[in-house]
């Protein structure tokens, strides 16, 4: 006998239905009242319009009540079931919106059961509504009075119709009655099949094939599902998603083989994804057991997380299991023959099966698994409409369902039913990418606001029982079991085309989390101290996990005394507390002060660059800058990479600092990454060490970390469009992060994370140390010689690697890589090799790099330009529309310094103008380098007609912004490099100095060029220009030196032109008179090289003299002549 128990509602009142369902429900037979029978059959007069109403009972409500509990509701309309197995008869009706208490819900279809009770009556209850996200079944009071059986409440609850005794219910507690009745199931549930449309089956299961599906779903293997549908309709069945995303393939050789027991054989695998997803994983690392054929997935960021992964699975596994791993099947991967990894397995006495290079058969098994996962989870994009970033959520997703299908290499048993030993449930499986209406708590609304909220179906939670929802408004992920879905509804098919791509988020089982209490919200959480976390697994065991968690609130949490390390949540920050501490990190490539001062805030009346100065600048203008969420959650990425992936510090009491010890400060600093057309990509979170107290010698020793000089990347870009070479990017993920510490360093809690009492010792270079960039320059290095590259003499940044007459190069920019070579297989094998150690994010063929525009043409010539960057400083500044310039300073304009008192406000413009300018100088445009660097002269003290020259470089910029630099494929062009050189006698008005300028070209344009004030007044023309000689002739030397590591035979003269006879004749004859005695010995420089025979110094005429455009304004037909010989080019 099974206890019923009954749900007395004290309100009678009934809430306004949402929605009505039309059609002719069939008669049914009335209550007889003149023979009364055993057997009542209560039943519904027909209806045209029936609106379906629940009463007071909760829809968000935990009732742990048993699937076949019924829950008598005075306020509800009609009777509802949530378990379809309790119908004996079925017939599918037009939806019907239920409306209650915690929101809205669906009914499918309508029913009828039976019940025997204590008084051996049996009860037929018809026209019931199937409501499967019903937290209980509902039996109606109003419908049982309609149906004159009536309801009696005395010592005991008494149900009767024509005045006899049918049934009996005690009251047991407040609210709650039981009736003694045993329920009469029918051997086949008829909701199964006839409630869910066989379309919607194939989706839920992930696009399963047919014949799979139908012995999965009709061998007994399963809960919550069972096959009745006709030959006609699985003979109709048709999906295009399949035909499109499956087409046959040729099979994979089988084997018959098959391990005896579970965990006697695993085969893993590592499969390589075309796109990184939302946290920037392109990897897939598979374990496949051969017993059961179960499947477990992890999507990795790098090939060197396998071995970590490994460990932690293998720790799960035997744990939920009590059996040991007797043997790996892998491939000859260096993720999995690395000394580690080979020293783990012996040390654990598992046997290692490793496969024949470049035979891939030979670990067949998790070949076609991979082959499988990848067809599934494409399916599942491509019919969801979801972007590609989404195919972690997708193939998760598709090993989740995988594991509930049949596999013919085990008698078309199921994975799941095999490795639990019982049949695992499908309740819970929906149609990926389907709308879900999420239920918003009525304590988070206001009563205006609507009671659900639409989002997107992505995955299952096991853990936590609870469906992962993706919002494409936020781009956030989060888990909710308080939903409803309309499994023919695809938002993602009719999103518009500017949606943003979803931003990297951690993966939702670690971080994420369901409040049964409080609804859904996208929270970090942190489990610790560190332990396996199944939850990263697709395929999650079932039991209870003892991992010690804390799911917290925004009102804090308590920390259980065991925890050896403090849970944090991301707290919103006190009003009185502000954190006005300079940004520690630029984030710029401007590679002067100035130019790194043009990215500060300033009270100033100009424009704002969509960029860095539109992004919080401390924790408090994050939580109240609107986007409070992303900015949380970048954050909350940002500190548990650092915590478990990178491992950069450990939290230890304050108390036990060192004597002497000086903690450090710490923030987050917030960016929003943009791609070369100024489009928001992401939103970063980065945690910065407050390295400017740092004691040398103490904290502290060498700081000087080398990067690529532009000239270097400009000349490696020309040698690659002469020889028609492949140029690809790559970035290191959290590249500071790999060095390790010699020294004792501490640092505070960052501001939003909450852990009392705790400071975090460092152990890795985290951003922000004085010493972090040096730490991982060495880093690299060891890194890159390893894979028999080695830096070159003239640029430490610059590696060449020589393989016989072909020669391979990397430029590094730090964390950017610049590969040159004329093999896509050689930069193959240097991402591999990278990859090995660190978090690659492989770019492809170069397009952007350091802010400059990379744009490789039909015939292989190459563009260099930075049009996105010029536009976007024009915006900043206001001169967006302005009136094109046709040169950047009018000729022979003189401005005047000014003694005058400059506003703050006005400096700090004017000096963002200068850096902001100089870095598009110092990248590729060289015809605004005169124009520029005479302008700074006065950042001291501008005044409006200063700010009216730089306005005027803006607008030549506006008119001329798609300028770059051309560097041609054609082989004529690349017999070797020219400069020239010019000097401008006397132009200085204050000193009285000339100001000189060179340019060398290579490849039809310019790699190198400088425009400066000499360093002592010149006593004659000829003396500028031969100062002018010795200064470009040391940048020529430098880049001889530089072609001929690069493997560019320069051992020619390097032909260097000037335009002053009497210089040249002083460069070439070592005589001394009168008039240049006066020279220094280090000012004959010039006259050196050329007497050793490396620079050949010629004469050319100054109308053709190149270098002119950098020593004074020109007109505008001189100007543009000298700007198309730089090879600029539109």
């Amino acid at each position: 006998m099974i206890a019923f128990v009954i749900i007395i509602a004290l309100y009678h009142t009934v809430e306004t239905a949402l929605a009505h369902a039309t059609g002719c429900y069939h008669t049914m037979t009335q209550l007889d009242t003149s023979h009364l029978d055993p057997t009542v059959s209560v039943t519904v007069r027909p209806s045209v319009n029936v609106v379906a109403l629940l009463g007071r009972l909760p829809l968000n409500r935990e009732l742990h009540l048993p699937n076949d509990t019924l829950v008598l509701d005075s306020g509800a309309s009609h009777h509802m079931v949530k378990d379809a197995s309790l119908f004996d008869a079925w017939h599918t009706r037009s939806h019907v919106a239920v409306d209650g208490a915690g929101g809205s819900l669906m009914a499918q279809g309508t029913g009828s059961i039976t019940i025997r009770t204590s008084k051996q009556r049996t009860i037929k209850l018809c026209n019931i509504y199937y409501v499967p996200d019903l937290p209980a079944n509902l039996i109606s009071v109003m419908q049982l009075r309609r149906e004159r059986v009536y309801t009696h409440f005395g010592k005991t609850i008494e149900l009767r119709s024509q005045g006899q005794l049918i049934g009996v219910a005690s009251l047991i507690a407040n609210q709650l009655s039981t009736l003694d009745a045993t329920p009469i199931r029918s051997t086949v549930s008829p909701v199964a099949a006839a409630a869910i449309p066989l379309l919607t089956l194939h989706q839920r299961f992930g696009h399963l094939s047919l014949p799979n599906l139908r012995r999965a779903v009709s061998s007994g293997q399963l809960q919550g599902q069972t096959w009745t549908y006709s030959a006609a309709e699985c003979k109709a069945f048709s999906c295009d998603t399949c035909k499109a995303t499956k087409a046959t393939r040729t099979p994979f050789p089988t084997s018959d083989s098959r391990a005896s027991q579970p965990l006697e054989l695993v085969h893993s695998d590592v499969l390589t994804l075309p796109e990184p997803a939302t946290d920037g994983e392109r990897y897939v690392v598979t374990f496949i057991d051969d017993f059961s054929r179960k499947t477990w997935v992890s999507a990795l960021r790098n090939k060197s997380q396998v071995f970590d992964t490994f460990q932690r699975w293998h720790a799960m596994i035997e744990r939920s299991t009590g059996l040991k791993l007797r043997t790996l099947r892998t491939d000859n991967g260096g993720e999995y023959t690395s000394k580690a990894f080979i020293e783990y397995c012996s040390l654990h006495g598992i046997t290692r099966q490793l496969t024949i290079p470049y035979t891939p058969e030979q670990n067949g098994r998790a070949e076609r698994t991979n082959r499988t996962i990848v067809e599934g989870t494409i399916a599942l994009l491509q019919h969801s409409g979801l972007p590609m970033t989404l195919w972690r959520e997708a193939l998760r997703y598709v090993v989740d369902t995988k594991n509930l299908s049949p596999h013919s290499a085990i008698d078309h048993k199921i994975p799941d039913t095999i490795w639990y030993g019982k049949p695992p449930s499908t309740a819970n499986l929906r149609a990926f990418g389907c709308r879900a209406w999420h239920t918003t708590p009525r304590h988070k609304r206001a009563k205006l606001d609507p009671k659900a909220k639409p989002f997107i179906f992505v995955g299952i939670e096991n853990k936590t029982k609870a469906w992962t929802l993706y919002d494409p408004e936020t781009t956030l992920f989060f888990q909710s079991r308080d939903v409803r879905f309309d499994e023919n509804v695809f938002p993602a098919r009719d999103a518009p085309t500017g949606q943003p791509k979803p931003r990297a988020t951690s993966t939702a089982g670690d971080w994420t989390f369901v409040d049964a209490a409080h609804g859904s919200r996208t929270v970090p959480r942190l489990s610790l101290p560190p332990v396996v976390h199944e939850n990263r697994f697709a395929a999650l065991e079932t039991d209870a996990s003892d991992d010690a968690t804390i799911e917290m609130s925004d009102d804090g949490f308590d920390t259980p005394s065991d925890m050896s390390m403090a849970q944090f949540s991301l707290s919103p920050p006190a009003s009185d507390v502000t954190d006005d501490s300079a940004d520690p990190i630029d984030f710029l490539s401007c590679p002067s002060r100035a130019a790194a001062f043009a990215a500060t805030t300033a009270d100033s009346p100009v424009v704002e660059l969509e960029g860095p100065t539109e992004d919080p600048q401390n924790w408090s203008q994050a939580v109240k800058s609107g986007k409070e969420e992303i900015w949380r959650q970048a954050a909350a990425d940002e500190f548990h990479s650092l915590t478990t992936e990178y491992k950069c510090f450990t939290p230890v009491d304050s108390s036990s600092l060192p004597p002497g010890a000086k903690v450090l400060g710490s923030r987050f600093i917030f960016r929003t990454k943009r791609d070369q057309l100024g489009k928001i990509t992401s939103h970063k979170g980065r945690l910065v060490a407050q390295g400017f107290s740092q004691r040398p010698g103490i904290d502290y020793d060498e700081t000087f970390a080398p990067v690529a000089k532009f000239t270097s990347i400009r000349a490696l870009i020309a040698l690659a469009a002469a020889k028609k070479l492949h140029v690809h990017q790559a970035d290191v993920d959290k590249a500071y992060l790999h060095g390790e510490l010699k020294e004792d360093l501490y640092m505070r809690v960052p501001q939003g994370v909450d852990m009392p009492g705790k400071v975090l010792k460092l152990h890795r270079s985290i951003y922000g140390l004085k010493q972090a960039g040096r730490v991982w320059n060495e880093h690299i290095d060891l890194t890159l010689k390893s894979l028999h590259y080695r830096a070159t003499a003239k640029d430490h940044c610059v590696y060449v690697r020589r393989d016989g007459d072909h020669y391979h190069y990397i430029a590094l920019y730090v964390d950017d890589l610049l590969m040159v070579s004329p093999s896509e297989d050689e930069i193959e094998r240097i991402l591999n090799g990278l990859e090995q150690k660190y978090g690659i994010k492989r770019l492809g063929p170069a397009q952007y790099i350091l802010g400059i525009q990379i744009k490789r043409q039909a015939d292989k010539s190459i563009i260099l330009s930075q049009e996105a960057y010029i536009t976007s400083i024009l915006r900043r500044f206001g001169m967006s529309d302005s009136s094109p310039a046709s040169t950047p300073m009018a000729p022979n304009r003189q401005l005047e310094h000014s003694l005058a008192e400059t506003s703050k406000t006005a400096r700090t413009r004017y000096m963002q103008a200068i850096g902001c300018l100089l870095y598009a100088a110092t990248g590729t445009r060289p015809d605004i380098s005169y124009a520029v660097g005479y302008l700074a002269r006065f950042s001291a003290s501008p005044t409006p007609e200063h700010w009216t020259a730089i306005k005027t470089v803006f607008r030549y910029l506006r008119g001329t912004a798609r300028l770059g630099l051309h560097y041609s494929s054609e082989q004529g062009k690349f017999s070797g490099f020219t400069g020239y050189s010019d000097a401008d006698w006397g132009t200085c008005t204050t000193s009285s100095r000339s100001t000189m300028g060179y340019s060398f070209h290579l490849a039809g344009s310019v790699i190198s060029w400088s425009s400066k004030v000499q360093n002592r007044v010149a006593d004659s023309t000829t003396d500028a220009e031969y100062l002018a000689l010795s200064h470009a002739s040391k940048e020529a030397g430098h880049l001889q030196e530089l072609l001929m590591e690069l493997g560019i035979d320069t051992r020619a003269p390097v032909q260097l032109y000037g335009d002053n006879q009497g210089a040249i004749a002083l460069a070439k004859n070592p005589t001394l008179h009168h008039r240049s005695r006066h020279i220094r010995i280090r000012e004959h420089f010039v006259r050196d090289q050329v007497r050793l025979g490396t620079i050949q110094v010629d004469y050319v005429d100054t109308k053709t003299m190149v270098a002119d455009i950098f020593t004074k304004a020109l007109g505008p037909l001189v100007f543009k002549v000298h700007r198309d010989n730089l090879g600029l080019r539109g």
